[in-house]
């Protein structure tokens, strides 16, 4: 299963928003950080040309923002829209994105009361540092030796 990464435009703005607060709120809330919607939306024109929609069949299922241009990417947000929630959608997009740049690694972080945490380490994602409020995660970049075992 292969979903598509299409860059956001200003007409996707709305969908963004609401599905940042669907998805984000409750975990921000344990976090003892209520955002209010204007809050929210800072994030998400936060380096805003980096924003995807993520589609399955050409359906709406969430949000990506990611920056395939450093080594590792990055990824700044993932959300999947609470009707598409637990379908491993998730586990999906990340390893696409490994697959997509396994030469640079991945790196994302995370609030730390997100139960998200045990599907990153599931896929080899490895704390690296971490703050008061956030996990931060690497999953490693293959070496040229396991490159040349796969050719």
């Amino acid at each position: 299963m292969s979903f598509s990464f299409i860059q956001a435009t200003p007409s996707d703005i709305p969908y963004l928003l609401t599905v940042r607060e669907q998805t984000m709120s409750e975990h921000l809330q344990r976090a003892g950080r209520n955002l209010s919607s204007e809050e929210h939306m800072q994030r998400v024109l936060y380096r805003y040309e980096l924003a995807h929609i993520i589609e399955r069949d050409g359906v709406k299922i969430g949000a990506l923002k990611y920056n395939a241009s450093t080594v590792p990417v990055h990824v700044l947000q993932l959300q999947i829209a609470p009707p598409f929630q637990s379908r491993g959608y998730g586990t999906q997009i990340l390893r696409q994105l490994i697959t997509t740049y396994p030469d640079a690694g991945v790196s994302l972080s995370l609030l730390k009361d997100n139960p998200a945490l045990q599907l990153y380490l599931r896929l080899g994602f490895h704390k690296v540092d971490e703050d008061a409020l956030a996990y931060h995660l690497l999953y490693p970049a293959q070496t040229d030796a396991e490159n040349k075992k796969k050719n």
